[in-house]
């Protein structure tokens, strides 16, 4: 087994909950337009997007819906599970 994180750098399209479980799925677009599904833990992904921008402190589903079109980048651990999540200060 590895430790190997991969990530990249993609638009947020949305966040998808399993309410009461503390399971999602995090919608982020690339560049070339493909659509990636990574599983998140529900909690720390929405504390994520609420430090991205202060209009993004809000309640959980505000803040999905405002977090969408945001430039992110992003890190998977070695399970392809979402690590972390920042603003892409670069830009497209």
């Amino acid at each position: 087994m590895t430790d190997e994180i991969t990530g990249g750098v993609g638009t947020v399209e949305g966040l998808a909950t399993v309410p009461g479980s503390g399971l999602a799925q995090i919608l982020v677009r690339d560049d070339d337009g493909e659509l990636h599904v990574f599983p998140c833990d529900a909690g720390p992904t929405l504390r994520a997007l609420s430090n991205l921008s202060p209009s993004l402190r809000r309640g959980a589903s505000v803040r999905v819906r405002l977090s969408q079109g945001v430039r992110v980048r992003y890190a998977l651990d070695h399970l392809g599970l979402l690590a972390t999540l920042s603003l892409d200060d670069e830009g497209a």
